[in-house]
């Protein structure tokens, strides 16, 4: 949104000190302003030519000078109706004598009204396994992602589901009916820049070899100024077979030299077909070292255990998890300014006989940031503060000195130095030579 307010003086004298306002409406934000006047520089009030939000400043306006203010602001996303906006200008008295008065004060100030013109640009999209296997034990992810990319909020948003069989989801009451061939889902409003994810798991799945289409449909009261992105569409094969899916992650962001850490890799078997002789690695990363790990397996599984990175063969059922724990030290020698982050990888590999439904999901990674620690246990890490018994040893004093006599054997010095003072303190000060 962009304003020009004009504060014309048409004399015949000058207004040494006018207060100009305009306060915006709230359905504006990050509003900026600037001044200039005909009349040259210094007339835009002390507190500069420059600002931003409102415009309330005491000015200066020379007979026969204008002074132009120019604003430009964002209409918010939600604004609905009418934007209003009015400038005021007020000339205010002053102690000067025969000051000069306003003889017409109906043209101070001005409204303008502009009608809120409101589109939302919708973009769907869709997310489910080019396979999967009808027979598994888990209902197959299904995911609808309705963006919009505004410049207005989406308001009362709905999408409409259609599959080309019959299928279950367990959406609950965001997408009616439960069972069908199609649903439609609330989504109520979407904020512009923003995305809102619908996600399902459908089962009671077509048989294996039919494939499962479908399409998203996604609709809003605000205008959609391109409304051919609204829609997206998916097939599915569904196959029997091994299903592994595959997750690592060490529950951290990131990790300073010396730093150890634990990464939890599980893998399942979603397949209603058993895992025989499946293979699960998971190479050590560049700067990870002391690597060592252990596997839990669920009933009827079985994994290894072992030191460095992960090379196991396993048997996992269908419906089996597999969890390994890799417990490993970030090298404290890594150089941090050449190494920003540590990937490490798990992946997990059917046997060469068997029939992988879905390789998509085999494998997984899990990053963290490199901490640039520069003093290490000096200043990151406070230590519990200690009292040390201050230890001195004492000797006795040359004669004549006239200080008091000290204990202990004398030092052997070299040659030429005849000693020097020094001063130690427990709970009472003494005094020798050392």
């Amino acid at each position: 949104v962009h304003y020009t307010v004009a504060v014309h003086n048409i004399g015949p004298s000058d207004a040494p000190e006018v207060r100009v306002q305009d306060f915006l409406s709230p359905l504006l934000r990050a509003a900026s302003w600037e001044c200039n006047s005909t009349a040259g520089v210094g007339h835009c009030g002390i507190d500069g030519e420059h600002g931003q939000g409102s415009i309330n400043r005491v000015v200066s306006v020379p007979a026969g000078a204008t002074l132009y203010y120019t604003i430009d602001a964002t209409l918010r996303s939600s604004a609905l109706g009418t934007l209003e906006n009015t400038a005021t200008a007020q000339l205010l008295p002053t102690d000067v004598e025969g000051q000069a008065e306003d003889p017409d004060l109906s043209n101070n100030s001005f409204t303008v009204s502009d009608l809120i013109i409101t589109r939302a640009d919708l973009v769907t999209s869709i997310q489910t396994p080019d396979a999967y296997d009808p027979d598994s034990s888990q209902p197959m992810p299904y995911q609808v992602t309705v963006a919009n990319i505004g410049p207005s909020d989406a308001a009362a948003t709905t999408v409409a589901l259609t599959f080309s069989h019959a299928v279950r989801h367990n959406g609950g009451e965001l997408c009616t009916p439960a069972f069908g061939e199609s649903f439609l889902c609330e989504v109520e409003a979407i904020v512009a820049g923003s995305s809102h994810v619908i996600t399902l798991g459908l089962s009671d799945l077509p048989a294996p070899g039919s494939v499962l289409d479908s399409t998203a449909q996604a609709e809003s009261q605000t205008d959609d100024p391109v409304p051919g992105n609204n829609s997206a569409s998916s097939s599915t094969l569904m196959r029997t077979g091994v299903d592994l899916v595959v997750s690592i992650d060490d529950g951290r962001i990131g990790l300073a030299p010396g730093d150890t850490t634990a990464y939890t890799i599980r893998v399942r078997n979603i397949g209603s077909i058993d895992a025989l002789g499946a293979s699960v690695q998971a190479p050590l990363a560049s700067g990870l070292m002391d690597a060592s790990w252990t596997c839990t397996a669920s009933a009827g599984a079985s994994c290894g255990a072992g030191t460095g990175g992960i090379d196991d063969l396993v048997d996992l059922p269908a419906g089996g998890t597999l969890t390994y724990t890799l417990n490993t030290t970030l090298d404290p020698a890594i150089d941090i300014f050449t190494h920003e982050e540590i990937v490490q990888h798990a992946e997990a590999e059917v046997d060469t006989a068997q029939i992988e439904v879905n390789a998509d999901d085999n494998a997984d990674s899990d990053t963290n940031l490199i901490f640039k620690v520069i003093f290490r246990d000096g200043f990151e890490e406070p230590k519990k503060a200690t009292v040390a018994e201050p230890q001195a040893a004492l000797w006795p004093l040359p004669t004549g000195s006239g200080l008091p006599a000290s204990r202990g054997p004398p030092p052997s010095l070299p040659a030429g130095v005849a000693g020097c003072r020094a001063t130690a303190r427990a709970t009472a000060s003494k005094e020798g030579w050392a």
